[in-house]
């Protein structure tokens, strides 16, 4: 622990030293004419911000960055008034999961109605010819559309792609599929005596509706979707990197995901190494733990992993989201473990401990969250985890006690915006389920908490829809799911500051300060005084990582 926490200082001496030759060099830029909000301690907004090999070099007065670098080899671009941000890091998405059938997606972020859904299935087939597979692989429910929520039925499918295996899937619970993908998944359209029927849904006559149920009955259609790029997720990453630097988004913490191991990361690794990453990641070691009997194994490989070993483009620095595979929660699924699992998490848990690595816990239910403060309690007594900034993560409805409790280890929260497009929980958990997460409670509390989209099948990927539903409570259709809301400045705190303090990266990352990264968005609109429930529409016109741009160009 003592080597890591060295490690960051010296890096946050060596940005400091990077600002002070960079700002008796000069800079290489200067973007002027604009609403800087820095997400600093203060929450400043200046007019232009110079930048020298990638990092920020000075932040202030329009008059003052020109007069002090200004010069003939240094480029000046007028903002034209445009808002700039700090650059949006989702503090929870499984990235590198969603890179390999990227490119065969159709995503329906922020899409409102139901024919404009079936208008991008239908343009997507034209666009990639017949017998391609079409997929929207979660991120979107019919409960974001406005004009119509029927589901999808096969027959609607066959109409929008009628030569193409087209499946939508709905987080882990459902999915809908077309005749081409049902007939190539092996599944019969017409029998009369199926004996699926738990998994596929059925007419009284016996013909399939389109619809599949369950973890079962969507690997029915996943195993006929084929490999993807999960073989060579370079193509995958390149996609989904570039769709994520369309929404701004410049940074990600990826908990990992199940069926994942961790030797599939080296491509991510290698992707990064080579230069070519415009996302920069912050990864978990996710160890899959499915018996007790596996724990011994899931131990020895967290002292074995190679914690902070990384950069500022790819790092390990946590263990998670999963402690124990078969105590994995659920909405109103609490953990209900024996004492032979509460020692196998405490034993996880000081594992880590001892490696001084983060746990990215995944806790949502009230119960599961006091049953790993009571294995953090224990392994607490023999080791100081505060440093290490532990968190947990979708975590909906804390009590003072455990606020408190949290508070005494340093313990982060990372909030996820389900709600910002299905009304599940105001549904099922009716007036409590306005307050999950409570968003306003877990600002007041003190504690560091950061927002992400647990995208890409759970969430959608978009972080302006976050920040829209963190400050209004509500869809991008207008319909309130959440009344525990929060300002946009806490907001966007959560989304840029917080979740570099939690990926150990607030020195580099997270603000627009001198000596850190030049990483920023220029906005089509005004973040602090466009209308309320208008935040969800903004969009960037470029995006720059490390004063490159990776997305659009500047005005």
């Amino acid at each position: 622990m003592r080597s890591r926490l060295t490690a960051l200082a010296l890096a946050a001496l060596v940005a400091c030293a990077v600002a002070r030759v960079a700002l008796a060099a000069g800079a290489d830029m200067i973007l002027f004419n604009g609403k800087i909000i820095t997400v600093d301690d203060q929450f400043s907004i200046a007019q232009a911000v110079a930048i020298a090999d990638g990092r920020i070099v000075a932040v202030g007065r329009d008059e003052d960055l020109k007069r002090d670098f200004a010069g003939p080899q240094v480029r000046q671009i007028d903002l034209g008034g445009r808002t700039v941000v700090p650059g949006l890091m989702d503090g929870h998405i499984h990235l590198f999961r969603g890179a390999e059938f990227w490119r065969s997606e159709v995503r329906l972020d922020g899409v409102t109605s139901r024919s404009a859904a079936g208008d991008l299935i239908r343009g997507h087939a034209q666009a990639t010819g017949k017998g391609t597979w079409i997929l929207t692989l979660g991120g979107w429910t019919e409960k974001q559309f406005g004009d119509d929520r029927r589901p999808f039925n096969r027959a609607d499918l066959d109409l929008l792609a009628p030569d193409n295996p087209v499946f939508m899937q709905l987080g882990y619970g459902r999915g809908y599929a077309n005749t081409p993908a049902l007939q190539q998944a092996g599944i019969k359209i017409e029998d009369k005596s199926a004996t699926d029927r738990d998994v596929v849904e059925r007419d009284n006559a016996g013909v399939a509706t389109g619809q599949v149920s369950g973890l079962r009955g969507i690997a029915m259609i996943r195993r006929a979707v084929g490999k993807g790029d999960r073989e060579d997720r370079g193509p995958g990453l390149h996609a989904i990197m570039s769709a994520l630097n369309e929404v701004g988004v410049t940074a990600v913490y990826d908990p990992g995901g199940f069926g994942l191991k961790p030797e599939d990361y080296k491509s991510l690794e290698s992707y990064a190494r080579s230069g070519q990453s415009t996302v920069r990641v912050y990864r978990s070691l996710w160890v899959e733990t499915p018996t007790l009997a596996d724990v011994p194994k899931t131990v020895t490989a967290i002292h074995e992993a190679r914690g902070f070993a990384g950069d500022d483009v790819y790092d390990l620095i946590a263990v998670g989201e999963t402690v124990y595979s078969p105590l994995h929660d659920n909405f109103q699924m609490p953990l209900k473990p024996s004492a032979e699992e509460r020692q196998a998490i405490t034993a996880i848990f000081k594992a880590t401990a001892e490696r001084g690595l983060q746990f990215h816990l995944h806790a949502i239910e009230h119960d599961t969250v006091s049953v790993y403060l009571d294995a953090i309690e224990s392994v607490a007594a023999g080791h100081n985890i505060r440093p290490l900034r532990w968190t947990f993560a979708h975590t909906w409805n804390l009590t003072p006690d455990q606020i408190e409790r949290m508070r005494r280890f340093g313990i982060g929260i990372a909030l996820q915006s389900g709600s910002s497009f299905d009304d599940t929980r105001t549904r099922v958990a009716g007036e409590a389920g306005y307050q999950m997460p409570s968003l306003r409670v877990v600002q007041e509390s003190g504690l560091t908490w950061g927002l992400g989209t647990d995208a890409t099948v759970v969430g959608l990927t978009n972080p302006f829809i976050t920040l829209g539903w963190a400050v209004t409570g509500a869809m991008p259709n207008g319909q309130v799911t959440n009344k525990a809301t929060v300002t946009r400045e806490q907001a966007l705190i959560a989304h840029t500051r917080s979740n570099a303090f939690l990926a150990f990266r607030e020195n580099t990352i997270g603000s627009l300060q001198p000596g850190k990264l030049a990483d920023l968005v220029v906005l089509d609109r005004d973040y602090l005084t466009v209308p309320a429930n208008e935040i969800w529409r903004i969009r960037p016109v470029a995006t720059m990582l490390a004063g490159k741009v990776v997305f659009g160009r500047l005005p």
